[in-house]
């Protein structure tokens, strides 16, 4: 016994959980309150430390709407087009493409980083912000020494680029000298003029420092582009609504004004993108087109002279009418055949086109042969996806490591799979075009026949009116050719002007006013969370470790021996008296004035052995160690017995 507490080394739970009540839980929370108020504490503080330090990050969404196309589709549409429940798919993966990206970040030069101004004759002052965001912070407020105006154009960063500080100063003689910061090492110099151009290895730009005063340095970063176009991709998500032909697009950035900007960008260079992608998918017959049409007209006029020579010569006005049905039917035969050997020839080139593709690039993406339609739910999309991502992977895996990496070797691996499987569905494709190229031929070889067959009519009429059949069929076929072609042109130029987003834009980013990250109240309501539940776990593995007896029960119920009485600690003045004490009285508690509960423990103790050991007349008081108090209750149980009219011996072993 130890102030009042047992202890039992083998004793494994102090309380069986059948027996633990919500008063003993208040109890052990009690006894154990600082370290539940300590992890409160220090989680609370975590918290607020997380919410001071780190960046605040703005998010800025747009709306945008898929307008309906208006393209009609030709003879590959409707033999290739697929059925898709998403018609947006495709702009979505447009917009995350990387070549919207890169032209969001050459657009915004989201490269170029302000580290520092360093003004002569003043301290310098620390930016660390984009250059976009710099020349806003500035427009807001009065030009001081520490806002210059300074703009960067003209950049042009390659794969090999090596990010690194680069230092800009403007000497007093008009002169810009470009440092190395780091190693403080002249790179090039210029004459400070606007547009000033540096050329270094894998980087280029031009500068306007004009409004700089001499002395001072402008301390800049143009960032990697591989890592800058993937922390871009990192910062944007589209999402669709469901049921709905709208998607918003999110940008989520550290600076509010960029985040809003790049959201607004990125919408507008989507749209050009897509624009050049409805270009794109004519500029295979558009060219073919205009050629023809070139050398049609040439024929025509040639026909139209040696019909009107030939009619002038021998006098004669028009046809009979028989020969104006044979030549009109004739003229509508051959003109449906130019119209097939103009789709025959388009569909060839645009095989060709896609055959050399596929032979260079293992792959080609063939989204664009029918533009209008969603394409994301289809698997060729679902692999191309796969592939854009396996390329970032790669572009990610290569900051770290080598080409040699086994890392980037298995991601090698898997775009080669990725690009193969491409390939298989593009090899359908190229077998369509091919089953089109094989139906057009036949009936060009159709068309032909029945054409033969109209030519030896006309060989059997006289030689004079076979040449007039001949010119004027000639003339007439040249001239439907000319009209058919001329409108065909004039279809895919207009197609081309007039055509207009097929996404439209139905509420631009606004300018966030509070940032979304980080959330502190939500952090602070975490940790305050996160501190009751660890400070709880610590008193609880606390509590299983715990061998005390916390009550009597479990004293009797480890022992198997009867519970006796429990002597009260003496209190301070009680101590006081004993220590000071010159006479046997105050030696003894049992003898003082104050007494009265210890009598009433040693009565309890009195009581019990009389019940368990009537016919005991020796008691034996021992402990495990010394100065466990043998001594004093023994004496004051025996001063007890005494008063009690027992009597009593007492020896000491």
């Amino acid at each position: 016994m130890q102030n009042g507490v047992y202890h039992h080394p083998g004793k494994k739970n102090s309380k069986e959980y059948s027996d633990i009540t919500f008063a003993y839980m208040l109890q052990i929370l009690n006894r154990r309150k600082l370290i539940l108020f300590g992890s409160i504490l220090a989680m609370l503080a975590l918290a607020f430390v997380y919410n001071f330090f780190q960046t605040p990050v703005y998010e800025a969404v747009t709306l945008l709407k898929k307008a309906p196309g208006e393209r009609k589709p030709d003879h590959l549409d409707r033999i290739i087009q697929q059925p898709s429940s998403d018609d947006i798919s495709s702009e979505m993966q447009i917009l995350q493409s990387r070549s919207v990206l890169k032209k969001v970040i050459d657009a915004l030069k989201l490269a170029v980083m302000i580290e520092m101004i360093d003004p002569p004759n003043a301290s310098a002052r620390k930016y660390r912000i984009p250059l976009e965001a710099y020349l806003a912070q500035i427009s807001k407020t009065v030009p001081t020494p520490y806002t210059p105006a300074v703009d960067f154009s003209n950049i042009q960063v390659s794969e090999k680029y090596q990010e690194r500080m680069l230092s800009l100063e403007v000497t007093g003689n008009d002169q810009l000298e470009l440092y190395d910061y780091d190693d403080d090492l002249l790179l090039a110099t210029a004459k400070n003029i606007p547009g000033a151009q540096f050329t270094l290895p894998g980087l280029q730009f031009s500068v306007n420092c004009a409004a700089v005063l001499p002395g001072s340095r402008i301390v800049f970063r143009i960032q990697d582009p591989n890592l800058l176009l993937i922390k871009l991709a990192e910062s944007i998500s589209v999402s669709a609504l469901k049921n709905t032909d709208m998607f918003t697009v999110t940008v989520r950035y550290p600076s509010a004004y960029l985040s809003q900007l790049i959201a607004n960008t990125l919408v507008q260079q989507f749209q050009e993108t897509a624009l050049e992608n409805n270009r794109q998918s004519v500029s295979y017959s558009f060219d073919f087109v205009n050629h023809q049409l070139e050398d049609i007209s040439a024929k025509l006029k040639q026909a139209e002279a040696e019909l009107s020579a030939f009619k002038r010569d021998h006098k004669i006005v028009n046809l009979d009418g028989a020969s104006g049905e044979m030549i009109a039917s004739l003229s509508q035969l051959e003109a449906e055949r130019i119209k097939t050997d103009l789709e025959l020839a388009e569909n060839r080139n645009r095989y060709a086109a896609l055959a050399n593709e596929l032979k260079q690039k293992g792959y080609f993406d063939q989204t664009f042969l029918t533009p209008g339609r969603g394409e994301k739910n289809t698997p060729f999309a679902s692999l191309l996806e796969q592939l854009s991502n396996a390329e970032v992977e790669r572009l990610e895996l290569l900051q770290k490591r080598t080409a040699q990496h086994p890392d980037v070797q298995a991601v090698d691996i898997r775009i080669r799979e990725l690009k193969s499987k491409l390939s298989q569905f593009n090899q359908n494709t190229i077998t369509t075009y091919q089953i089109l190229i094989g139906a057009l031929e036949k009936k060009q070889a159709d068309l032909e026949a029945l054409i033969d067959q109209y030519e030896y009519r006309i060989k059997t009429l006289p030689a004079f009116e076979t040449r007039l059949v001949n010119l004027t069929r000639q003339k007439n076929v040249y001239e439907k050719m000319f009209v058919m072609l001329l409108d065909k042109r004039e279809e895919m130029r207009m197609s081309v002007l007039s055509a207009l987003p097929n996404i439209v834009i139905v509420d631009p980013a606004d300018l966030p006013r509070l940032p979304v990250a980080p959330r502190k109240l939500r952090n602070l309501l975490l940790g305050l969370l996160l501190g009751i539940f660890n400070g709880l776990g610590i008193i609880v593995l606390q509590e299983m470790q715990n061998k005390t007896f916390r009550n009597l029960s479990e004293i009797e119920d480890v022992h198997r021996v009867p519970f006796l009485a429990v002597l009260p600690r003496y209190d301070k003045p009680l101590r006081n008296k004993i220590a000071e004490a010159f006479t046997l009285d105050n030696h003894i508690a049992m003898l003082t004035e104050h007494q009265s509960g210890i009598k009433g423990a040693y009565q309890m103790l009195h009581t019990k052995l009389a019940h368990l050991h009537r016919d005991k007349k020796t008691i034996l008081f021992s402990s495990c160690e010394e100065n466990s108090g043998k001594t004093t209750v023994s004496t004051n149980f025996a001063v007890f017995l005494a008063g009690e009219g027992c009597r009593v011996l007492l020896v000491e072993c």
